[in-house]
């Protein structure tokens, strides 16, 4: 689980100081304020440890990637090129990482690792200028002399040369690995492999849902395949649901009064409290057929009908549902807009969606919303106590002066924030006020006349 991020000259971000990660993370605020660039900043890293090239420091992507960052130019603050960019991120790995760094090559676990990196441009090419892994009281990393040229930083750690001319070292790899000659010139390093390793492992298990999701189409096709999620679009939704049918794939986790239920039920669950949907139905065409129809009924007593026939919320949602109960354990879940096109009533029970996928599978999510009614589920469920203080994190961002600012928002135990920014959700008693006073201003004109 991420528990801190920050970055610095990146996109409309000058400086974000240091942003608290909790396992649910919600950021909002204005339109264009920074809020989907800190959440594709995961993508950023994601992208990069897929890449093939490991020669590129940064995977910047294309229309085929997770996120099309455009080039340097267009990541640094104000197209600036000269500026170096920085980022610095925080995690707890799943499994608490041993490295023989201690008294006489004694294991030290390592359960919080930090990682801090600076970029920069040279000659039109992106190259590291310094990044690290610390812990406790250890660092480990790599800074640039001159291009192409590095020397190891490793902190109050004692490395030991082996005989030889000392010779430089190469560039990193990629953003983040080591090159095999910090290995190879050193007779106490074999492990700085495991800090990249541990990075790589991190960002392969975050999923990631877009706000645009693939319409519902009147037949789907299947071939036996078990994608890993439902993808960027949600475009695997459907294979993820016949993949978990066909291997009786159960969600939830067992207790007094509850009972562990396939993942389509699950699903019609939730729909049925959102008031969507009733029963969900994945029919194949024919025997031995690829082919299938995905056949929704909205009420008890309604007739089945075909997805692509239904209103638009419930092929929206879908993705989001399927995304929450699929996600491995503890993996990451990042989520633009997951209340799209649906009613107020929805955007509510979606809030108990998402605080149920924290805590029955500790999944972290991190989403940008722009929902009213989900952030006022979450204050309802943290003042019933179903959520502490620690669970949640919510951060308004805004655009001041052409640069992004956020501010963390100060939730109590009771579910009171005692900062709302200004309009925040727009001026409801304003408007109300106005109403009000325009009501009583026209009733006693028509008094008049009467």
């Amino acid at each position: 689980m991420f528990t801190e991020l920050s970055a610095e000259n990146y996109k409309s971000w000058r400086r974000t100081g240091i942003v608290r990660l909790a396992p649910l993370t919600a950021l909002l605020g204005t339109n264009s304020s920074g809020k989907s660039s800190l959440l594709k900043l995961f993508l950023l890293f994601k992208q990069t440890v897929e890449s093939q090239d490991r020669k590129r420091v940064l995977e910047f992507g294309d229309y085929e990637s997770y996120a099309d960052f455009g080039a340097y130019y267009d990541v640094a603050l104000g197209h600036d090129i000269k500026a170096k960019i920085g980022f610095s991120l925080s995690w707890i790995p799943d499994d608490p990482l041993k490295l023989p760094i201690g008294r006489r090559g004694s294991d030290v676990s390592v359960e919080l690792l930090k990682y801090k990196l600076s970029v920069e441009e040279t000659d039109g090419v992106t190259q590291v200028a310094f990044f690290q892994y610390a812990f406790d009281r250890q660092s480990f990393g790599m800074r640039c002399e001159s291009p192409g040229r590095y020397q190891l930083d490793a902190g109050v750690f004692h490395t030991k040369r082996r005989r030889g001319r000392a010779w430089p070292l190469p560039a990193p790899t990629k953003c983040y690995g080591f090159p095999s000659e910090a290995v190879a010139y050193y007779t106490n390093t074999a492990f700085l492999p495991d800090l990249a390793l541990a990075f790589e492992r991190e960002f392969q298990d975050i999923t990631y849902l877009g706000p645009l999701r693939e319409e519902p189409a009147r037949i789907y096709t299947w071939a036996g395949d078990r994608p890993s999620n439902v993808g960027v679009s949600g475009q695997y939704t459907v294979p993820v649901l016949l993949a978990a049918a066909a291997e009786k794939m159960l969600v939830g986790r067992p207790g007094r009064g509850k009972r562990r239920r396939t993942l389509i039920a699950e699903i019609e669950h939730w729909l049925q409290a959102m008031g969507l949907a009733h029963t969900l139905t994945l029919k194949p065409l024919g025997r031995y057929r690829k082919e299938y129809e995905f056949v929704v009924q909205m009420s008890a007593s309604g007739t089945p009908v075909n997805i692509a026939d239904v209103g638009f919320g419930v092929s929206q949602v879908l993705p989001v549902l399927v995304a929450c109960f699929y996600a491995p354990e503890r993996s990451v879940l990042l989520l633009e807009q997951p209340e799209i096109h649906l009613h107020p009533r929805a955007q509510s029970v979606l809030a108990d969606v998402l605080i149920n996928a924290v805590k029955e599978k500790r999944i972290q999510l991190i989403i940008e919303t722009h929902s009213e009614h989900l952030i006022r589920r979450i204050q309802r469920r943290m003042a019933e106590e179903l959520l502490v203080p620690d669970e949640t994190a919510l951060y308004f961002c805004r655009r001041d002066d052409g640069t992004s600012q956020i501010e963390e928002l100060e939730m109590d135990m009771y579910g009171y924030i005692r900062n709302w920014p200004d309009n925040f959700f727009g001026d409801d008693f304003g408007d109300v006020k106005a109403m009000q006073e325009k009501v009583a201003e026209r009733r006693g004109f028509l008094s008049d006349r009467g």
